[in-house]
């Protein structure tokens, strides 16, 4: 079962807080991006040294814009792909599996 939140600073801070159950560090919200047309939201969190991009579908219920986040967090998070940049630079971690939407009735 997923829960529908308003794409706020609650649901990104959420967001943020799966990460941060799946990786067992703190994690901080650097910013967020909302994409309406191809309904997605890109949020950027850190933890620790790692820059973490979080990519979240969106869903509209009467005419509000939400994001759906999965109650069972710490089976969604799958880092398929690591780019690991100059030692300097900070690593940026993509995380390729979306969070799913179920259709709304």
């Amino acid at each position: 079962m997923d829960s529908v939140l308003k794409v706020d600073n609650v649901a990104i801070v959420k967001l943020a807080n799966a990460y941060q159950v799946a990786l067992q560090i703190p994690a901080k919200i650097l910013c967020y991006h909302l994409n309406i047309n191809a309904k997605i939201l890109t949020a950027y969190v850190k933890v620790q040294n790692l820059l973490i991009v979080i990519f979240a579908q969106l869903v509209i219920v009467q005419s509000i814009i939400c994001v759906k986040v999965p109650l069972n967090y710490q089976s969604q998070f799958k880092i398929n792909h690591a780019l690991y940049m100059n030692q300097n630079q900070i690593h940026a971690y993509l995380i390729t599996q979306m969070f799913q939407i179920k259709q709304e009735i």
